[in-house]
């Protein structure tokens, strides 16, 4: 789980404007780690996402940010379990504390032009290749967390979306680079738990992979 946690906030980590429209539809990221890829596919509506990633086998995460809940689909035995939303939303009220550096490169990727922007944290520096053609997504952690920062504002004035992310996490380098894409409309039942689905008590015990609500 910390690794799914930790893949949810680095591919989410877009931005949003006050005057911009966001995005809506499907997304999907490779992350690669030194070689080890996986995918990570989001469908998204609003201020709701629905998350599949081979790092959740158990089904899909349900997050949303307006009721700050977050539940895991278990359409096995058409069950789900609540998780803490925290876990996933913990740094959304936070002002990032680096400094953002907006470049005049670009490249054109999923041919989207993206714009390169370095984020620099301390000695910790990140390289986001951001398009503005996409609408906007609020992230749900990392640097893009909090509240915008004039200079993205005025960089993206219709909202932004990171195609490539490149970054060091845990001494390692990483890439996350969004391989397919699609804006569409979004029925609100797929970010809904299924009719007829009952919540699961655990009891004490976890799913592989899950924490209990309050443990990392």
């Amino acid at each position: 789980m910390k690794k799914l946690l930790s893949l949810l906030a680095l591919t989410c980590a877009t931005l949003s404007a006050n005057a911009a429209s966001e995005f809506e539809g499907q997304l999907t990221y490779q992350v690669d780690s030194e070689g080890q890829k996986q995918d990570i596919s989001f469908l998204i509506k609003g201020n709701k996402m629905a998350v599949n990633s081979p790092a959740n086998p158990q089904g899909t995460v349900l997050i949303d940010r307006d009721t700050m809940e977050a539940k895991v689909i278990i359409p096995q035995q058409k069950m789900y379990m609540d998780i803490p939303a925290q876990k996933f939303i913990k740094n959304a009220n936070k002002t990032p504390t680096g400094t953002f550096d907006v470049t005049d490169e670009t490249r054109k990727i999923l041919n989207y032009t993206a714009r390169k922007v370095i984020y620099t944290e301390g000695s910790k520096t990140t390289t986001l290749w951001i398009t503005d053609e996409l609408g906007s997504f609020q992230p749900l952690e990392g640097p893009l967390a909090g509240e915008t920062p004039e200079v993205l504002l005025k960089a993206f004035p219709n909202g932004g979306m990171p195609l490539e992310i490149t970054m060091t996490e845990n001494g390692k380098p990483m890439t996350i680079t969004v391989t397919s894409l699609k804006s569409e409309k979004v029925p609100d039942s797929k970010l809904e738990v299924p009719a007829g689905y009952r919540a699961l008590n655990m009891g004490g015990l976890k799913l592989p992979g899950m924490p209990m609500p309050g443990m990392p």
